[in-house]
């Protein structure tokens, strides 16, 4: 955690202004520290394999990268919302990568709250 992209979005998480339960969310997530069935998996919580996959394609294991970023379900809501915004290109399939490339698309602060905004609401809308 101590490379400057770590440091640069720990920055920006801890300084927007966010609800506390939110901020959290965000650091569990950035992290790896949410309960997806891997990390379940890995402290024995739930012991059957299959209960480890995708909710959505059970041939895939659910991770954080997977489930936020990789399956194709969330991966088409992250190209719907660039085409939206009148971005192209595609998204890195890592969370922090994808937070710091997502925040590279605005360049000045104002935006870069939006930005900031319009992830958290995606990778929140995913969650639920």
């Amino acid at each position: 955690m101590s490379n400057p992209d770590s440091l640069c979005w720990l920055q920006q998480l801890w300084t927007a202004a966010f609800p506390s339960k939110i901020h959290i969310f965000e650091w569990q997530l950035l992290t790896d520290r949410l309960p997806i069935m891997d990390a379940l998996m890995y402290r024995g919580i739930i012991a059957h394999a299959l209960a480890g996959s995708c909710i959505f394609f059970r041939n895939f294991e659910e991770n954080i990268n997977h489930l936020f970023f990789q399956c194709f379900i969330s991966y088409s809501v992250w190209l719907a919302i660039l085409k939206c915004l009148g971005l192209e290109g595609t998204l890195h399939d890592l969370e922090v990568a994808c937070f710091t490339q997502f925040g590279g698309f605005f360049r000045d602060k104002n935006s870069r709250m939006v930005q900031h905004y319009i992830w958290l609401s995606v990778v929140s809308s995913i969650w639920q």
